[in-house]
């Protein structure tokens, strides 16, 4: 018997953008919200968030994001799945906002971890894009 262990919190939203699942790593925070329309609980994140939730419907290939929102730096990656849309994240930094030098401090290690990403992304394009090509030597 196999046995699949998700650690990625996740939610699947509808064609409305209700709350129709919720995987046990976000089940604290969206389980009680589920059934309810996602707008109508983050009614700041629409705005931000809704673009690319269409645009991942429209072309049917899912899009990865960072995002700041309500203290969070977060990485987003919208999957669509037929009529539904798979939503998963990972958090990146929660900035301090308890007071300025805290503030100057969580902006710089944020700054910091998001180039240590890019790095790794262009590092793993680059070994995408090199292919080993066989001939007579």
């Amino acid at each position: 018997m196999a046995v699949t262990v998700e650690h990625v919190p996740f939610v699947v939203l509808d064609e409305t953008y209700r709350i129709v699942e919720v995987g046990s790593f976000a089940e604290a925070g969206f389980g009680p919200l589920r059934g309810r329309c996602v707008w109508d609980c983050f009614p700041g994140s629409e705005s931000m968030y809704r673009p690319h939730y269409e645009r991942a419907r429209r072309s049917g290939e899912p899009i990865e994001l960072v995002q700041y929102y309500g203290g969070y730096l977060t990485k987003v990656e919208i999957r669509p799945e037929g009529r539904a849309t798979r939503v998963t994240w990972e958090t990146l930094f929660m900035l301090d906002t308890s007071n300025l030098e805290r503030l100057r401090a969580s902006l710089t290690d944020a700054i910091d971890e998001l180039d240590r990403r890019a790095e790794d992304l262009q590092r793993r394009r680059r070994r995408e894009a090199v292919r080993l090509v066989e001939g007579i030597a």
